[in-house]
């Protein structure tokens, strides 16, 4: 779903604030956003599932179409399902493990 108007001014204001400066709710929408589970879209060149072409090493992980039928052969001409593979690509470009988590942790976690 594109983000709204609304919503990039909310995340610019958030961007120009401390993070130890936003509300509980704000950090909490944050978190959310970074950590829950990404929405991988099907293939845009023929509807199909993309799987993890690759990932870690502090890149974005990378889905792809695999190139394979239906029935798990592969396309009849390997250049095109080479192609097919590179042109449906997806990045998903979440990262973890930021300052909003050591706020996060330094609010509601344990103290030592």
């Amino acid at each position: 779903m594109p983000e709204t108007e609304g919503e990039r001014e909310r995340r610019k204001r958030l961007r120009d604030t401390e993070v130890r400066d936003w509300s509980d709710d704000e950090l909490l929408a944050e978190l959310h956003k970074s950590y829950d589970e990404p929405v991988i879209p099907p293939c845009r060149l023929c509807g199909a599932e993309l799987s993890i072409a690759s990932m870690g090493s502090a890149q974005a992980t990378v889905y792809a179409c695999t190139g394979r039928n239906e029935d798990g052969s592969w396309k009849p001409d390997r250049t095109a399902a080479d192609e097919h593979y590179s042109r449906s690509q997806h990045e998903d470009l979440k990262s973890g493990g930021d300052e909003r988590v050591i706020e996060a942790l330094r609010r509601w976690g344990p103290t030592r």
